[in-house]
């Protein structure tokens, strides 16, 4: 083997992740358009029959939802993070961080999941098998994890299947 260290960071899979951010920054501009249609069209409801506060309130709360949702995604998007080092396996997410040194990982596995009628949502789910715990990581969580996984196992000679 090269003397050279394999070094491979890997960015979320922000093509997976995009038709949430999509649906839900439509859901904040149809609540914000609604709410703004009731506050500006007078003393008629925009829905007959339902009071004004109602559509309000509604609206508001979906507007709320939608954009903490939105950020969310973005935050996740902008902050998930899969580093294979010399050192082991470092996963950033959302709210947690997990640092998997490569002297405890005794193996890593690949299982392919295929779905029936949907390709689109076959994935492998890898599950790194240390002394004390076993982690998975799906691959759609991250651009490029199936190929640099097994990059970084056969630099490493780490054991595993795919």
């Amino acid at each position: 083997m090269e003397n050279k260290p394999y070094y491979k960071k890997l960015s979320a899979n922000w093509v997976r992740r995009i038709g949430f951010v999509v649906t839900t920054l439509a859901t904040v501009v149809l609540s914000v358009f609604i709410f703004y249609s009731t506050y500006t069209k007078g003393s008629e409801s925009i829905v007959s029959g339902t009071p004004r506060n109602v559509v309000y309130i509604a609206s508001g709360v979906a507007a709320l939802i939608g954009a903490i949702a939105f950020f969310g995604q973005i935050t996740s998007i902008l902050k998930s993070k899969f580093i294979l080092s010399a050192e082991g396996i470092e996963i950033k997410r959302l709210f947690r961080s997990t640092v998997i040194p490569i002297d405890k990982i005794i193996r890593v596995d690949g299982i392919f999941e295929k779905v029936m009628g949907m390709p689109t949502q076959n994935r492998s789910v890898f599950k790194i098998i240390t002394n004390l715990k076993t982690y998975e990581v799906n691959s759609y969580e991250f651009l490029g994890l199936r190929k640099a996984l097994v990059q970084w196992q056969e630099h490493y000679n780490i054991g595993g299947e795919e």
